[in-house]
């Protein structure tokens, strides 16, 4: 893969605010980019991605295509890498949102959902 890292701010950053962009508020964050082709030396395929408030190309942007493409040449190893990552932020899609249902149910004095509660 040959690929291009890019940051587009969305402000003026001060020297207090480089460094941690995760500290910062997410509206200051700036924009995380990357583009890339595979194979380097025959391209057959590009994408390109854009994560708003992302923070720096490399640490957001370029890990989401570089598992893009590599479902393309290795199913497993990118399902596995998916699954690590989903692990890493508290599980499936399925799993947070069910968590979450659980808790909006709770403070709002409704029961546990059941396969029978809509």
């Amino acid at each position: 893969m040959a690929g291009k890292t890019g940051t587009a701010q969305t402000h003026n950053l001060s020297a207090g605010e480089r460094g941690d962009y995760t500290a910062a508020s997410w509206k200051l964050r700036d924009h995380s980019l990357f583009m890339a082709f595979v194979p380097f030396d025959n391209p057959r395929y590009a994408a390109a991605t854009i994560v708003e408030h992302g923070g720096f190309g490399a640490a957001v942007a370029a890990p989401l295509i570089r598992d893009t493409l590599l479902f393309l040449y290795d199913r497993q190893k990118a399902l596995a890498a998916l699954g690590a990552f989903e692990q890493s932020i508290g599980g499936t899609p399925d799993e947070r949102l069910a968590r979450k249902t659980a808790a909006w149910r709770s403070a709002n004095g409704l029961p546990p959902r059941t396969s029978t509660t809509a």
